[in-house]
C-alpha cells in the first residue's frame, strides 16, 4: 500500500495462504530524493536484523532497486520481503550486514 502524501504508512503484509497477519509490519517511508545517476536506487529494501532470528536470509541487510515502477511492486513484496531474495534485475547495489557492499 503506497499513499501520495508525506505521512509515513504502516502496511501489513498478509499471508494468503494462511489468512493470518505477521508479527512483522512493513513501514513506507517517503524520501525527498534518492538517485542521480544510473546505479542509483529509487526503492531501498532494509530487511531489520530481528528478522535473523526467523531466519530470514537478508535480515540486517539494505538492497537498492533501481528502475522500479509500480508494476514490479508485488514482486519485490513477495521475492525480497517475504521470501528474502534480491531480484537481479532490478538490483542496484546494497549493504550486507556488516556494513560491507552487498554482492550477488
Amino acid at each position: 500500500m503506497l499513499r501520495e502524501s508525506a505521512d509515513d504508512a504502516d502496511v501489513d503484509i498478509e499471508d494468503a495462504e494462511e489468512g493470518t497477519k505477521p508479527a512483522v509490519r512493513s513501514r513506507v517511508h517517503q524520501v525527498s530524493h534518492i538517485g542521480g545517476h544510473k546505479f542509483a536506487g529509487n526503492v531501498i529494501v532494509y530487511i531489520p536484523p530481528i528478522l535473523g532470528n526467523e531466519g530470514h536470509p537478508l535480515a540486517g541487510q539494505g538492497v537498492w532497486y533501481g528502475r522500479v515502477e509500480p508494476k514490479h511492486v508485488e514482486g519485490i513484496v513477495s521475492e525480497t520481503v517475504e521470501g528474502g531474495r534480491v531480484i537481479k534485475e532490478l538490483f542496484r547495489g546494497g549493504i550486507d550486514g556488516k556494513g560491507g557492499l552487498m554482492r550477488i
